[in-house]
């Protein structure tokens, strides 16, 4: 999602705020006044011609290994309200990014063995350390530390737990990514802070840890922790706020999808309800129920084995397909419909965008609909 026309790219009209060295996003996002670029981009360009500290800041990242990468800057207009300039807000814009990057990311990984997308919100990990509002130093802000130094000093490094991605514009659901964007705005600069607006950004937060890599040895302990949030994450975003949250009030979301598929449609497996009941369901409400039982025991304190946290057909891993449901509840969160054809059309080119819109909608929701399905059929998976 790109900047409307007329969008400045002048130096003094965007202030760097982040640097994510785990991603270069080859195709600026945007919406407003905030965007998303990679540091060898229009407007970054411009930044370095005018503070030379500024290059030097960015060009200074590396791998582990010394080789160089180009990281991605996070940027406000320089006249936003000042509201903008807060961590919380900013990494709703992040959240969003990533949340519709990896959801994809494990779509055609699951559809169509292909690892060549973002999967681990790692990627969008914010560096400790950014060059200040003068560009006359770097600064570095966490729970555990404050601090500032100069900025020849300052070698900056990309995670050794991630391997650097680049993001175009075809690595990620742009269908969501639009959807939330427009929430992000009404939320941030509209002043639209009901609960509703509430829950998706949590949702979206907590999803976003949730896709974090589990630990380096991934242990049991991390992939239990890592089902918890994916839990969390659903259960904020089904949160009815006057009544309780939990398995019925996400299986409730998660069934307001038209789906595509008609094997989706099909409600014969005996799906997770309570300890002493089961009922029939599609593959995503016994997915659901799978991801939540896992949750309870691994949280509870119950006994569990690494099959418990694996689903019991195919022994696949449950986390691998949580991204895939957690794109269809938001879909439904934020009440995304098949465009639907007009009586009547104006002119052909209103026609042909139609059906460029609902053949884009199609394909994004299909995605995450047969991804889900591998989770039972491996013979689904296709050639890209």
């Amino acid at each position: 999602m790109s900047d409307s026309p007329g969008t400045s790219t002048a130096a003094d009209s965007w202030t760097p705020v982040f640097v994510l060295p785990n991603i270069k996003v080859t195709d600026r996002i945007a919406i407003d006044q905030i965007a998303i670029e990679s540091a060898d981009g229009e407007i970054c360009e411009k930044i370095q011609e005018t503070h030379s500290s500024f290059k030097k800041f960015v060009s200074s990242f590396t791998d582990t290994f010394g080789r160089k990468v180009t990281p991605s800057i996070v940027l406000l207009r320089s006249d936003a309200p000042r509201s903008l300039f807060n961590v919380e807000v900013i990494a709703g814009f992040r959240d969003a990014v990533a949340i519709s990057a990896t959801t994809y990311g494990w779509g055609t990984l699951l559809k169509y063995n292909n690892n060549g997308r973002v999967l681990w919100s790692d990627a969008f990990s914010i560096h400790p350390w950014m060059i200040d509002k003068d560009y006359k130093h770097v600064v570095g802000h966490t729970l555990a530390l404050i601090g500032l130094d100069q900025v020849e000093r300052f070698k900056g490094q990309s995670s050794p737990s991630v391997y650097q991605r680049e993001l175009s514009s075809s690595d990620y659901d742009d269908v969501i990514l639009e959807a939330l964007l427009t929430a992000w705005k009404r939320r941030h600069l509209e002043g639209n802070t009901d609960w509703k607006s509430l829950a998706l950004f949590r949702a979206l937060n907590m999803a976003f840890h949730a896709s974090l890599v589990p630990g380096r040895d991934v242990t049991i302990y991390d992939r239990g922790r890592a089902v918890a949030l994916w839990v969390s994450a659903f259960e904020i975003l089904a949160h009815p706020q006057t009544n309780d949250t939990g398995l019925r009030a996400v299986s409730k979301l998660i069934s307001k999808s038209e789906w595509i598929d008609p094997r989706l449609k099909q409600e014969e497996l005996d799906c997770y309800q309570s300890r002493r009941n089961k009922i029939k369901g599609n593959i995503t409400r016994w997915f659901y129920g799978e991801l939540y039982r896992a949750r309870n025991d691994f949280t509870h304190g119950n006994a569990v084995t690494n099959d418990r946290l694996n689903l019991p057909i195919s022994g696949k891993p449950l986390l691998n397909f949580a991204p895939s449901l957690f794109r269809i509840a938001l879909a439904n969160f934020i009440e995304l419909k098949i465009p639907q054809m007009l009586d009547s059309y104006d002119d052909l080119a209103q026609q042909l965008e139609f059906a460029r819109n609902r053949s884009r909608f199609q394909m994004r929701q299909h995605l995450a609909e047969e991804a889900l399905i591998s989770a039972l059929d491996p013979s689904s998976v296709e050639d890209e």
